[in-house]
């Protein structure tokens, strides 16, 4: 691989306090093998189910597994790798905090002869090329499903049914995640096929901060602010977290039963399902995160004992999920 990262040099004191500020923690199992899954946020229950499922595979196969979060902080990523790479780990799953470091992560993996797999965004170089094996979401298929259903949603309310609506379309992304992009492209599509007399003038993509709730909906008072006109909202977004903020600012200006929103992922969803009171948020796309971090350890050990290739992008199954079926699915 060529070596076009630029060398960054931390220095940390390994001290037991260091390590606990990282979310190091380790299970031993005297283990001729050992592997590590680096989160990206492990006070996010999305994240701490992928770890979940990553060490109960490695328990399954014996394998001595070690848990490091990653904070959302890219820094924090190269440390743990260098602390993974320090622990002479020999497989290492990640779910990369900044999609744009994906060079300088594989580079140290494969500099130390290290299996590595990306957990939820693909590493990609600077030309948007995968460079490891890939657990995750079939983004092409979850965006244009989401799409899809929303518009016989919109069917079904019969908006176009009253010359007083006004229908405009929030689609919430981040224009550096390469799975969000096509997330929302898809579901873009889906919605103009499906629902032909929607204007494509009132269609406002946004590239929301932070990817989150409160980025959610600072977005959307702005764009409500700037479209008065617009009484009617369909909202979707490559997260449930930016459709769920984004309900919380349709609320606050009286349009939450005029509007209707979901977004992929499902780790918001069951919380708004769960509310007396139905929302706007009417569906989300389910897919289970302890089953990507069970299927890593299971291709990282099967890879490193037996020779077994990786493939390389391995998709979870995906459905909708409504606050009518949502109990059950594994929260």
């Amino acid at each position: 691989m060529k070596k076009g990262a630029a060398v960054i040099v931390l220095f940390f004191l390994l001290s037991g306090g260091i390590l606990h500020s990282l979310g190091f923690r380790e299970e031993e199992h005297g283990s001729e093998l050992q592997f590590a899954i680096l989160i990206k946020k492990g006070d996010e229950s999305w994240y701490r189910k992928e770890a979940e499922g990553f060490a109960a595979r490695c328990r399954e196969l014996g394998v001595s597994s070690i848990v490091m979060d990653n904070k959302m902080d890219p820094n924090i990523a190269l440390v743990n790798i260098d602390l993974a790479i320090e622990k002479k780990v020999d497989g290492i799953a990640i779910v990369v905090p900044e999609q744009r470091m994906g060079p300088l992560i594989v580079d140290r993996a494969f500099e130390s002869n290290i299996a590595i797999v990306s957990l939820d965004l693909k590493l990609l170089d600077h030309q948007g090329r995968q460079l490891a094996p890939h657990f995750g979401l079939d983004d092409k298929s979850a965006g244009y499903s989401a799409g899809v259903w929303l518009a016989r949603q919109v069917q079904e309310l019969e908006w176009y049914g009253s010359l007083s609506n006004t229908i405009g379309i929030a689609a919430f992304t981040n224009m550096h995640i390469t799975e969000y992009r096509v997330r929302v492209n898809e579901c873009q599509r889906a919605l103009f096929e499906w629902l032909p007399e929607l204007s494509r003038s009132r269609f406002f993509k946004l590239d929301y901060p932070g990817t989150d709730a409160v980025g959610g909906l600072l977005s959307m008072q702005e764009l409500l602010n700037q479209h008065p006109e617009i009484t009617n909202w369909i909202v979707f977004s490559a997260t449930d977290e930016g459709a769920i903020g984004a309900v919380r600012a349709l609320e606050q200006v009286g349009l939450g039963s005029r509007s209707i929103a979901c977004g992929i992922q499902a780790e918001r969803a069951f919380g708004e399902f769960s509310l007396a009171q139905e929302t706007a948020f009417k569906g989300a796309v389910f897919y289970d995160p302890y089953q990507l971090g069970s299927r890593a350890a299971d291709a990282l050990y099967s890879y490193i004992k037996n020779g077994s290739a990786i493939p390389a992008v391995t998709s979870v199954p995906f459905k909708m999920i409504t606050r009518n079926d949502f109990r059950g699915t594994a929260e």
